[in-house]
């Protein structure tokens, strides 16, 4: 009597766990490189959207790549916009920019199909640099000009001041080869380390 009980208490055991197994599909795991969308106030799209890919903060206001995290060569920057065509485009992000209730202040210079934008936030905004603002950041600067692939973004206070120079140096008439040693120290400096 015992076995015929213990029998089926194995078979009963047996059953249960091929019926869970069964069930269990594997899952794969998201890749490191994927990042969960902000809600935004865009059309719903159909089907998966993902959001560019971020590069991990180095400082409390560092920025962000959008895209492949590259360090454009002066040949690739020089070679997408003309002057002028990058001067409108610059303009076009900034106002885009700007027009977000957290930003009170963007500044942008275009080289080619790389945007490096400085902001300052509104003083009613007490957080800091975030994923969303900067998420937020670049979908602007792409929608401004579709041209536009790689965002650098940052908030800090010095950095902001160099980016303000190069726009100077730009709107006074200097030409994207005259800025593009400066512009490309900057995205140098915001880029991670590793």
């Amino acid at each position: 009597m015992k076995k015929i009980v213990l029998f089926m208490l194995s078979a009963l055991l047996a059953l249960g766990l091929a019926g869970c197994a069964s069930e269990m599909t594997p899952q794969a795991s998201p890749s490191p490189m994927m990042t969960t969308a902000a809600p935004t106030t865009q059309a719903p799209t159909v089907g998966p959207t993902l959001a560019p890919t971020i590069a991990p903060e180095t400082t409390a206001s560092a920025m962000m790549p959008t895209g492949a995290p590259s360090s454009p060569s002066a040949a690739d920057m020089a070679s997408e916009m003309t002057d002028e065509e990058a001067l409108t485009a610059a303009e076009k992000v900034s106002t885009e920019v700007a027009r977000l209730s957290e930003i009170d202040e963007a500044t942008t210079v275009v080289v080619g199909d790389t945007a490096l934008i400085g902001v300052s936030f509104d003083a009613q905004y007490q957080g800091e640099m975030t994923t969303r603002i900067k998420d937020m950041v670049a979908d602007r600067a792409k929608t401004a000009d579709s041209r536009i692939q790689n965002v650098w973004v940052t908030a800090d206070p010095d950095l902001l001041e160099r980016v303000r120079a190069i726009w100077e140096q730009r709107d006074g008439g200097s030409a994207i080869a005259d800025i593009t040693d400066e512009f490309q120290e900057i995205v140098n400096r915001l880029m991670p380390q590793g």
